[in-house]
């Protein structure tokens, strides 16, 4: 699979989970070594920062997860 369709996958199933998800989950999912699975989500957290997007990609320990920046946060509170 190519770096942008693994990127999309990381993203897609992160965002579905609804909660952190573990780099050893990610890595059972996605049948790719965790050193691959970090490696794309730091291409992934430099995509969002890039594009100046409203959401980031943080690490909690060996977790991931999909959360709003902090300058985003009042308009999110009051939706």
């Amino acid at each position: 699979m190519e770096i942008n369709k693994l990127k999309s996958t990381i993203e897609a199933v992160i965002f579905a989970s609804g909660e952190p998800i573990s780099l050893d989950r990610l890595s059972e999912i996605l049948e790719l070594e965790k050193a691959d699975i970090v490696k794309l989500c730091d291409l992934l957290t430099d995509d969002y920062n890039i594009r100046d997007s409203g959401i980031k990609l943080i690490r909690l320990d060996n977790f991931y997860q999909l959360c709003t920046k902090e300058q985003y946060f009042d308009y999110v509170k009051k939706a």
